[in-house]
């Protein structure tokens, strides 16, 4: 858990020092950012409350829509979201979700989207 301890009230940060963007990155590793790949705009509130129950995460996920059919999906620990990325690929309505990771904090519209990892057998 990133946290401050300021000692008295003159306390201050370095910023220099690094803290606070490891606890960026740290908030990051718990995060996912996903899009589904449909032609119209789907159900966002039928989608969060679908994926929230199908999933099944041991601590919860917090699903927020972004814009459009993209969201962003903030988890309680990192099994939760690794777990997530194992067991797909996911779909909702006929529509491919599409998973990316985020590296550092920004627009989510930079995001490609372009890349959904399928197993494949052959008999």
């Amino acid at each position: 858990m990133c946290g401050l301890d300021l000692e008295g009230q003159g306390g201050s940060v370095d910023a220099s020092s690094g803290l606070l963007e490891v606890c960026g990155e740290e908030r990051l590793g718990f995060r996912l950012v996903g899009k589904l790949l449909a032609n119209k705009l789907v159900n966002r509130d039928a989608f969060i409350n679908f994926s929230s129950a199908l999933w099944g995460t041991m601590e919860g996920v917090e699903i927020e829509v972004a814009i459009g059919n993209t969201f962003s999906f903030k988890f309680k620990n990192a099994n939760d979201r690794r777990q997530l990325l194992l067991e797909g690929p996911w779909s909702f309505d006929k529509a491919l979700l599409a998973l990316e990771e985020p590296i550092r904090k920004g627009d989510i519209q930079q995001m490609k989207f372009n890349k959904v990892p399928f197993w494949v057998q052959f008999l």
